[in-house]
């Protein structure tokens, strides 16, 4: 009998060794694939977050380079019509105003009448910020940056 339980255990003992374990538990215990699921979904959640803090920043910044912007077409626009008030009824052409400086949201912004076009030039963060507004004697009809 003795004999007959060796032969069985050497006859199933390779069938039992090449069965291989079929959970889904990792050497740590843990599901490996349904943590590496979560963590790429945490991933993509937090990459569209920043993304969308990134964008919102960039939203507040540009609201704020506008204002400025527009600030200063409406200085040049005010300009513009003096000048050109007094040009074409003849005036003393001493009163124009060929240069202005003006203060704007504390930026020191300067402004010169090119005959043409207005030059407005004002630093912000270390950065020098160079606008051209063309007009003529309907208004304004174009701006570049330089």
């Amino acid at each position: 009998m003795l004999r007959f339980t060796n032969k069985k255990k050497k006859f199933f003992y390779p069938i039992q060794r090449q069965r291989k374990n079929t959970t889904c538990k990792s050497i740590n215990g843990y599901i490996s694939s349904g943590a590496l699921v979560c963590f790429f979904i945490l991933l993509q959640v937090t990459s569209l977050i920043s993304l969308y803090l990134l964008d919102h920043a960039y939203l507040i910044e540009a609201n704020k380079q506008s204002t400025i912007d527009l600030s200063c077409i409406s200085y040049a626009k005010a300009m513009i019509q003096h000048n050109e008030r007094i040009r074409q009824c003849h005036f003393d052409p001493k009163d124009l105003i060929l240069e202005k400086s003006e203060i704007i949201n504390d930026i020191f912004v300067t402004f010169r009448d090119e005959n043409t076009f207005i030059d407005c030039m004002y630093e912000k963060k270390e950065k020098k910020v160079h606008m051209r507004i063309y007009y003529d004697t309907q208004g304004i009809f174009d701006m570049d940056f330089l």
